[in-house]
């Protein structure tokens, strides 16, 4: 019986999983101010509202959700570099020349507007740091 719902079901998630990257494609040359800020391996599960400045430096493997800026103070002309797998949730802010440190994740909502140590939880308005992830646990 197992074996028949894999059979099943394996077809589905390959659909699902080809029509999600797809759509990660489209939404990026659509969006053509940022084709040559986003690597290959960023996903955009949700991508509306998404504003990504073409200077800001994003990593690899980072998940943006939707209603995310990421960009410069006006007039300052400095821009966020984002370190790989990190996760930035819905709505959040990440404004100015800060540094994300890999394996991060930014809460909903957020402001960041100072640098993320590696391996952390921000949230709050200004983001404040509310944990770190040691490699123990």
């Amino acid at each position: 019986m197992i074996q028949i719902l894999r059979k099943a079901v394996i077809p589905y998630m390959f659909i699902y999983n080809l029509i999600s990257k797809l759509n990660n494609i489209i939404f990026i040359w659509l969006s053509c101010d940022i084709r040559q800020s986003l690597p290959p391996t960023t996903t955009v599960p949700h991508p509306t509202g998404i504003v990504i400045s073409k200077q800001a430096r994003i990593g690899r493997n980072v998940t943006i959700y939707q209603n995310v800026t990421i960009g410069t103070n006006i007039g300052l002309g400095k821009y966020p570099k984002i370190g790989d797998d990190v996760v930035v949730y819905s709505g959040a802010a990440i404004i100015g020349d800060v540094n994300i440190g890999a394996n991060s994740v930014i809460g909903a909502n957020s402001v960041v507007i100072n640098d993320v140590p590696p391996q952390s939880v921000v949230v709050g308005v200004p983001a404040q740091v509310i944990r770190i992830v040691n490699k123990d646990g």
